[in-house]
């Protein structure tokens, strides 16, 4: 994330990104009111890895709408899309959270596995 152009609005330390295979960040709501969104496009996760390398803390949604993060208060979300439904319609969508003790490598795999890909 270090890497990531940033889009600074009144919240600097905001930020909302578009993910693979959901319409762009921008183009929903909550994410494009704080004006934040940067120009690139990730997977459906976000994750925080230990200074030491070992433990990762993590969020992934399946599928993925939008990802979002609050350096203000530490949070990273991966936020669930369910795609246009229309009145007595369910949908499903999955949130993990991961508290792990592993490396970002290890842990990606374990990422795939639960999404079945």
């Amino acid at each position: 994330m270090i890497e990531v152009p940033r889009k600074f609005s009144t919240r600097p330390t905001v930020q909302s990104y578009s993910v693979e295979g959901a319409p762009p960040a921008t183009d929903v709501p909550f994410a494009a009111n704080f004006d934040a969104t940067p120009d690139v496009t990730w997977e459906g996760w976000l994750a925080i890895q230990s200074r030491d390398g070992d433990r990762i803390l993590a969020t992934a949604s399946q599928p993925p709408l939008f990802l979002f993060q609050n350096m203000e208060y530490s949070c990273i979300h991966s936020s669930p899309g369910f795609g246009a439904l229309n009145p007595g319609e369910t949908g499903h969508a999955w949130t993990r959270l991961y508290f792990v003790r592993a490396s970002l490598e290890e842990w990606y795999g374990r990422l795939r596995i639960d999404m079945g890909s």
